[in-house]
């Protein structure tokens, strides 16, 4: 058995999705020379989901005529000995300090290169969130809403009245806005993330011949207990292991909580069990969830994961969190794969169990995982989806009032701090658990 493997990966707080592979770098390549429009994401390019959508997305839209660029809302500074410069497709800028001269700096860009639209993430930073309310009026803005959680809404919320379309990840989002928050449902267009399964093969898995042979679990994402639920593997692992199935569990990703994660794989005896190589290459990840039997995903929340679709797309049996509205909208329970309840430990380890003793069942549920992203996952319609959208959002831009002057420059007030910054974070978990369970949002 593989033994810990100490690597480290820095991640950026706005890395939601996924974290566990590091993002492909293409370098330099021939997008559509001429370009009908060009649409602006204001994103960190970072180790994370928000920044793969990215990178995935652009050479897509490159096929419906627009030019996808990442502006990140930070100083080129920030990024001096990085990879992402060598990048295609983003616009590094000098950005001030002061939050109104950056955001004059980005608006005096987008100008001068004519985009038609942009595309931001409430909440996720400052600049970005702050930017709807300064655009010039021919400039179209269009949200993505990658997750659930007041952090996201209530920036989204504030800045509704200067954003033409919002985009969630899916449908739990969306009645969020519209029922909890106010948000008019005829802005709100629910597109689901989407993959390559051309990257992501099915892959037929070795039946497990003997006793001896292990099924192999994985995870992939930030080790973040607040949000993934980290700390709940070795107690499942070693549960899995009472109940007589030989197992093992590779850990795929960094993050705050991985020291304390170790501490508890430890202190259970199962050092032998879990491999934790960190963030590996993305190129990497395809081939390392073939090798897998078992995909877990003991989240308290999620929107639309990536990589729960790639585990999927590769025929891995996905064992998640039974969260309403997100992720059982896309695992089919008893069909693509099967659920537990947020924080259950035992669950978890009964449905692994379950898995471990028919073979059948994971061959046929990984086939139907595998047709659930061709049928509704897939990129290219995540892609036409959203060349439709911000293509709308450019042409016919929802009647906003006046842009804000920059003069009058105040920071978003949903980004304040609040009460909650003093709950402490086991009574966070706590509650994150509880209503994960109740299917509803914080």
């Amino acid at each position: 058995m593989k033994a810990l493997i100490q690597t480290g990966s820095s991640l950026s707080a706005c890395g939601h999705a996924q974290a566990g592979g590091r993002v492909p770098v293409p370098l330099k390549s021939d997008f559509l020379s001429i370009a009908s429009m060009r649409v602006a994401y204001i994103c960190e390019p970072q180790v994370g989901g928000t920044f793969v959508f990215f990178t995935q997305l652009r050479p897509q839209l490159a096929r419906h005529g627009i030019d996808f660029r990442c502006i990140p809302p930070f100083d080129r500074s920030a990024f001096r000995n990085s990879r992402y410069l060598q990048m295609d497709g983003i616009d590094f800028l000098d950005l001030p300090e002061d939050p109104p001269a950056a955001l004059n700096r980005i608006i005096r860009h987008l100008e001068e290169q004519a985009f038609g639209a942009v595309l931001v993430l409430p909440g996720c930073n400052e600049l970005g969130t702050a930017l709807p309310a300064y655009l010039p009026a021919h400039i179209g803005c269009v949200a993505k809403i990658p997750h659930n959680g007041r952090g996201t809404y209530l920036p989204t919320r504030e800045m509704e009245p200067f954003i033409d379309r919002i985009a969630p990840v899916n449908d739990l989002l969306a009645e969020d806005l519209s029922l909890r928050y106010g948000v008019p449902a005829s802005k709100i267009q629910v597109i689901h993330i989407g993959i390559d399964p051309d990257h992501f093969q099915y892959a037929e898995r070795t039946p497990l011949e003997s006793p001896s042979h292990p099924l192999r679990l994985i995870f992939v994402g930030r080790i973040n207990d607040l949000e993934k639920n980290t700390h709940l593997l070795p107690d499942m692992v070693g549960k899995v292991i009472q109940r007589g199935v030989n197992v093992t569990c590779t850990v795929l990703g960094d993050g705050e909580d991985r020291p304390e994660l170790e501490r508890r794989i430890h202190k259970l005896g199962l050092v032998d069990r879990f491999s934790l190589p960190g963030a590996v290459p993305y190129s990497e990840i395809p081939a390392l969830l073939q090798q897998s039997d078992v995909f877990v995903m003991p989240s308290r929340f999620e929107g639309c994961p990536h990589a729960l679709l790639e585990a999927m797309a590769t025929g891995c049996v996905p064992v998640v969190s039974r969260l309403r509205g997100t992720l059982d909208r896309i695992v089919e329970e008893g069909q693509t794969g099967l659920m537990a309840s947020v924080g259950r430990a035992g669950e978890f380890a009964e449905a692994i169990v379950q898995l471990a003793h028919d073979p059948n069942a994971r061959h046929r549920m990984g086939l139907q995982a595998r047709k659930t992203i061709l049928d509704r996952f897939a990129l290219a319609g995540m892609a036409e989806a959203y060349a439709a959208i911000l293509t709308d959002a450019a042409h016919h831009p929802a009647s906003s009032p006046p842009p804000r002057r920059l003069a009058t420059y105040t920071p978003p007030r949903s980004m304040g701090p609040s009460w909650r910054r003093w709950i402490p974070m086991p009574v966070k978990k706590m509650v994150r658990t509880l209503y994960g369970r109740m299917g509803r949002s914080i």
